[in-house]
């Protein structure tokens, strides 16, 4: 059993996640009442798919990066984030984002690890809030450009599921709120439960591409240098591995 220090909806707890036996049963929902005390357990070993390991290594990653907003940016953790945020302005939304990411799952099986690792980096990074997703201007560089996201990929496939959910609800769903359900979905896609999040997440205009030194590892850093940085956040060895 592996614990990870996570912070889910803005609320910091344990999580214990343990690979289960074949025949064991997997919960397949977790409950927002009990959600600080959840017990991962799957059934679906990935076999044939050494890289990443197993399906309940990556729930773990998603458990510490699901809806993740550093500490030190309390506005935005706690900014009005509820669950079920478009009830009324889009009741739809994240109905047509698990639709979206069951479908592209099914033609590329990569794109799950993909939305995995992009919420990390835009999450790690002060706040959950699409800055990742900026392009770059005449005036700042975009965070997806530099050297410190450079395994960073199918941002197309974020773009077509935000035209979707725009088809039906035209400027109501944040990018935000569509790269942290599309992760959450993509969970799904590789055997994992549902996990509940709240939405109302606000968009960034400004890349914050020149403070990532301070919160990613480059890729020059010996081993120890980012075991140290990512251990002191909760994620163990097993998490580490699984995000890279």
């Amino acid at each position: 059993s592996k614990s990870l220090l996570t912070v889910l909806n803005g609320s910091r707890f344990s999580c214990s996640c343990s690979e289960a036996s074949s025949s064991s049963s997997a919960e397949k929902k977790i409950s927002p009442d009990n959600l600080g005390r959840a017990q991962c357990f799957f059934r679906n070993p990935l076999k044939g798919r050494g890289k990443m390991g197993t399906v309940w290594v990556l729930l773990c990653v998603a458990l510490s990066l699901g809806s993740f907003a550093s500490a030190g940016n309390e506005s935005v953790s706690n900014g009005g984030l509820e669950m079920n945020y478009y009830r009324d302005s889009c009741p739809q939304a994240e109905e047509i984002v698990e639709e979206q990411v069951r479908l592209l799952y099914k033609q590329h099986k990569n794109t799950a690890f993909s939305w995995l690792k992009n919420i990390f980096h835009d999450c790690f990074v002060e706040s959950c809030d699409a800055s990742l997703l900026l392009d770059l201007t005449r005036k700042s560089v975009s965070e997806k450009e530099t050297d410190r996201s450079f395994s960073l990929r199918n941002f197309r496939y974020l773009d077509s599921i935000k035209e979707a959910v725009e088809r039906e609800c035209p400027g109501v769903v944040s990018r935000a709120d569509v790269l942290v359900l599309s992760a959450r979905d993509g969970i799904m896609s590789l055997g994992g439960p549902y996990i509940p999040l709240k939405t109302g997440r606000r968009d960034g205009r400004k890349s914050r591409a020149n403070v990532l030194e301070m919160y990613l590892p480059d890729h020059n850093n010996t081993i120890s240098t980012v075991l140290t940085r990512f251990k002191a956040i909760g994620i163990d060895t097993l998490g580490l591995v699984s995000l890279l």
